[in-house]
């Protein structure tokens, strides 16, 4: 198992409300976030060897989002 730190950045006129990460993105499931508020846009997660997708959302205060996949 490795730690992997991530490092979210939003910028929004309104300001940035929170982040969202889902640890086991998959595109035919949807979005399921593992961490639902998350005020900084860091985290520390661990994984085993392979190949991961990392979805993390960012949502401003105006309530619109928008969706990296790492």
């Amino acid at each position: 198992m490795h730690n992997i730190e991530f490092t979210a950045i939003g910028i929004s006129n309104s300001g940035i409300e929170f982040f969202s990460w889902d640890w086991n993105y998959n595109a035919n499931d949807g979005f399921k976030p593992e961490i639902l508020h998350d005020k900084d846009g860091k985290q520390i997660q661990k994984f085993k060897a392979g190949t991961h997708c990392v979805a993390v959302k960012v949502i401003d205060n105006d309530g619109l989002e928008n969706i990296a996949i790492i």
